[in-house]
Parts: structure tokens; sequence; C-alpha cells
């Protein structure tokens, strides 16, 4: 991954964390600032958390993913795997102070999904392969 889509990235995760933090509390939100994801890095350079923030993405637009261990006991080999998501169709993710959501139709964030988003970590094994350790992110069924 490159040091541009690093550095895009982190501000990413630095704008959640931001936005977790500010607008808790708020009895009123500003209007969201909306912006498409292939936009986001020149977006986030004036973005300073006030607001909900919504992404745009488009099918088939590649999100590349950050994979990090902090632990005393285990570290990533390689330390930065190059890992992508592929969005399968046109959404849009509300970040805000309910956490992160996404939208079919970028207005309707609340609806309650029919089976919930899950995390999963687990050990598994199979005969004539060696044992892994299983991470499955599940988002919620719609």
């Amino acid at each position: 991954m490159s040091t541009a889509a690093r550095r895009m990235h982190s501000q990413l995760f630095a704008l959640t964390f931001l936005l977790g933090f500010s607008l808790v509390g708020c009895a009123s939100s500003p209007p969201p600032v909306r912006v498409r994801f292939s936009d986001i890095g020149s977006a986030l350079a004036s973005y300073r958390g006030q607001a909900p923030l919504i992404v745009e993405v488009q099918a088939g637009d590649r999100l590349p993913v950050d994979l990090d261990v902090r632990s005393d006991d285990f570290e990533l080999v390689p330390a930065h795997p190059e890992l992508i998501v592929v969005a399968k169709r046109h959404a849009f993710v509300r970040i805000d102070a309910k956490g992160i959501r996404v939208s079919q139709d970028g207005e309707t964030f609340d609806a309650k999904p029919h089976r919930p988003g899950s995390v999963s970590v687990g050990f598994g094994a199979k005969k004539d392969m060696p044992p892994r350790l299983n991470v499955v992110l599940t988002s919620p069924q719609r």
C-alpha cells in the first residue's frame, strides 16, 4: 500500500475517532458533510469533525484496508499486508455520534437490520492444513 493511501486511511481512522468524541452530547448536529470515497483525501484536509460525515461508495470502488496488530505477544507479518475490500454495490457510510451505519439511499441510516452485524475471532484447523486464526467481519443484513 502506498504511503499516500496509508496516510488517507490514517486520516479516516482519526476522523472516526474525532467524530465519536466531538459529537457526543450535541443537542442538534449540523447537516452532514457528504463526500465520495474517491475524494475523501482532499475532503479530510479541511474537515474538522463538527458534523456527521457521509461517505458515498460506488459499486466497484476499491477500499484499501489497514490491518494492525498491537500486542506484546503477537505481531503481524508482513507488517502492512495489502488488503482490499471491493464495494459490491452503491452505498453510503455515515459516521457520527451514534457510530458507523450503512444505507443504500444515503438518507435512511436508522432502519433496523434483519440480522445485526458481528465480529468473530477464533482458531481453526483442517486436515492437511496448518492451524489458522480466523477473523470474520459480517455487516448487518438489511
